[in-house]
């Protein structure tokens, strides 16, 4: 699956904006702009939000958040991202950023690293108090109101700001895992890395040795780390991302239906028809045909 660009990932949602690298809203609630798509998308940017009231369900890498007041997620590049549903209520101060952006005036890619969040494979959510959350919320203002300026070095000054909205949430988020126990760290990391494995190689590698392998772990212990960690198995995961990968092939019509399935190494025409009939309730033709 091709991860989409912010601009591309919010067209959805009828923003139409004026570049791909950075976007910060100062709340997304009820509007028409927000209706909740479900099909899932990949994100080749970093994803920073903050609820301020309601709540939303969604799916990142296959696990189920439900993301209430006060609670702060962090989402990295390259995340299968669907929402799944919200209330009524529903807002959240929302940062997307690409790290070229972020990085742009200087070639120290160790400032991403050293603030752990970032540095993540997986996604973080932290609930927050009160106070923590009355800390972010100006900065993230501050980030919206220097963005809409005409400020000669305007993008310089956002980025100096992004930065310290980041270090502030790294400090929060460094007190969080000082508690944190490291068998369930050790399972998240299994469960990152999987989910990370499948997306690169689910085109050419269908089955869970494969990735135990990869991993050196057994398939036993995969498949009950990943069912722990995200309530599916790891062969519904890999299925779920190979239909994907093959709704995205069959959405591009410069290739025939005999030519996705080669892509998708398919034995034949016909076992990719009856996995897609399996997962999607269409044949690749009757899905073709309703985009």
């Amino acid at each position: 699956m091709q991860p989409s660009d912010i601009k591309k990932a919010l067209s959805v949602y009828s923003w139409q904006l004026d570049r791909s690298d950075f976007f910060i809203t100062q709340g997304i609630s009820t509007s028409e702009s927000f209706r909740i798509n479900k099909e899932l998308f990949r994100t080749n940017f970093h994803m920073l939000g903050l609820c301020t009231s309601g709540k939303i369900k969604m799916q990142i890498n296959f696990k189920q958040y439900t993301v209430v007041p006060g609670m702060f997620m962090s989402v990295p590049p390259s995340a299968s991202v669907s929402f799944v549903s919200k209330s009524k209520d529903f807002k959240v101060r929302m940062l997307l950023f690409e790290k070229s952006f972020l990085l742009k005036q200087t070639n120290n890619s160790e400032l991403i690293e050293t603030i752990g969040f970032l540095d993540s494979k997986g996604v973080t959510a932290l609930k927050l108090n009160y106070e923590q959350t009355q800390l972010l919320i100006p900065l993230f203002n501050l980030v919206r109101e220097k963005s809409e300026s005409s400020d000669t070095f305007r993008d310089d000054i956002v980025r100096h700001l992004i930065f310290t909205l980041l270090y502030q949430c790294a400090g929060f988020y460094d007190n969080y895992t000082k508690f944190d126990n490291v068998v369930s760290s050790r399972k998240r990391e299994i469960k990152n890395s999987f989910v990370q494995l499948v997306s690169k190689h689910c085109k050419e590698q269908h089955k869970l040795n494969f990735y135990a392998d990869k991993l050196f772990i057994t398939p036993k212990h995969l498949t009950e780390t990943i069912k722990e960690e995200t309530g599916k198995t790891a062969g519904t995961i890999i299925d779920e991302t190979l239909l994907l990968e093959a709704k995205l092939l069959l959405n591009n019509k410069t290739k025939n239906i005999q030519e996705v399935s080669q892509v998708l190494h398919f034995a034949s025409q016909t076992l990719f028809a009856k996995f897609f009939k399996r997962h999607s309730g269409f044949t690749p033709t009757e899905w073709r045909s309703k985009k």
